[in-house]
């Protein structure tokens, strides 16, 4: 089980998955998207490489696409 954390309440909860759907989806990938609000209120997301194994998350890599698809995904 997950240690209990304090976070805010999720704003669109009927879409919240249950933990152990979380958890299957965790173990059975390999690679997610890390997503942010950037500069300016831009959204940026960068894909990341990541183990899920004994109930905590490895982060094995963030692949940044570089400055031209940055500006490519902008048009």
């Amino acid at each position: 089980m997950v240690e209990e954390m304090i976070f805010r309440p999720m704003r669109r909860f009927k879409q919240q998955l249950p933990e152990e759907d979380c958890v299957s989806i965790l173990e059975n990938a390999y690679r997610g998207f890390l997503s942010v609000v950037g500069d300016g209120g831009y959204p940026y997301c960068v894909p990341i490489n990541f183990v899920y194994k004994d109930g905590a998350s490895r982060g094995l890599g963030i692949q940044h696409p570089g400055p031209s698809s940055l500006q490519r995904s902008r048009l």
